[in-house]
């Protein structure tokens, strides 16, 4: 019940959000669907690591085709604009976010979560199985691009989806690598304000999408946001907020807000 709460909570903040700014696909209603689907998925099927690779796999073999199925009935149907065409676009219709990708990636992450946990991303082992992973990556990207089916950012095609799991899967692996190498201590010395930025990313994520309103309605009025400037600026903002908010907090606003429906539900206040 509290992730279904949570769920709900990131749909009604990405929909606020996306009406403050319009240039940016939101991606926070789509998590919130996601977090909703989940819920069952974890309690069902637990830590049975093949159950969520086998679930990866059938999303991943499903998903262009459901795609192209759910668009087709938005089309035809004239209910992009209600509930019912937000839920199918968020679910599986989305030009740029899609449960059903999402739901890839996730069930891949949580099955290779045990070998993380259990230390084998630790040594050269652990190095080298990130480096597999990034070549398997840019090998299924290259191979869509080269091929009928594509892989475009975005694009849903099986190529694509592979070599975004691949590589989530290497980014994940070498972080673990490289906290085992460096130790936690050296590690939040040397990175600290990036690793405080991922334990607030909400938090960041919505002062990115408000920040580059405020500079766009200021600065840039009728243009798009895509320069280097305003990149540069506001991870600068992101990251720098982060860092000092969890210097004097120790959790971010919106994580909090995120965490309330465990506490009432569990009664922890």
């Amino acid at each position: 019940a509290a992730n279904v709460a949570r769920g709900l909570l990131l749909i009604l903040a990405g929909e606020l959000l996306q009406r403050a700014y319009w240039q940016i696909d939101v991606v926070l209603q789509t998590l919130g669907l996601l977090t909703i689907v989940l819920a069952p998925l974890v309690v069902l099927v637990g830590r049975r690591r093949w159950v969520w690779a086998a679930i990866s796999a059938a999303m991943v073999a499903v998903t262009p085709l459901l795609m192209d199925a759910a668009r087709d009935w938005l089309l035809s149907s004239g209910s992009a604009g209600d509930w019912t065409g937000r839920l199918v676009s968020w679910g599986a219709a989305g030009i740029h976010y899609r449960v059903t990708t999402f739901l890839a990636i996730a069930a891949a992450g949580i099955a290779a979560a045990p070998s993380l946990l259990a230390g084998r991303a630790a040594g050269r082992r652990g190095l080298a199985t990130a480096g597999v992973l990034l070549v398997g990556s840019a090998a299924a990207i290259a191979g869509g691009r080269l091929s009928p089916l594509g892989a475009d950012a975005y694009s849903g095609t099986w190529p694509e989806i592979i070599g975004v799991i691949l590589l989530s899967l290497a980014a994940t692996w070498f972080c673990a690598w490289l906290v085992d190498a460096l130790g936690e201590a050296r590690t939040r010395r040397w990175v600290g304000a990036v690793v405080d930025t991922g334990r607030m990313a909400f938090t960041a994520y919505a002062v990115q999408v408000l920040a580059l309103a405020a500079i766009v309605a200021v600065w840039l009025p009728g243009q798009r946001d895509d320069h280097w400037a305003v990149m540069l600026g506001v991870i600068a903002l992101c990251v720098g907020l982060s860092w000092a908010w969890l210097r004097v907090f120790p959790i971010g606003p919106l994580e909090w807000v995120l965490r309330l429906p465990g506490r009432v539900l569990t009664g922890t206040g």
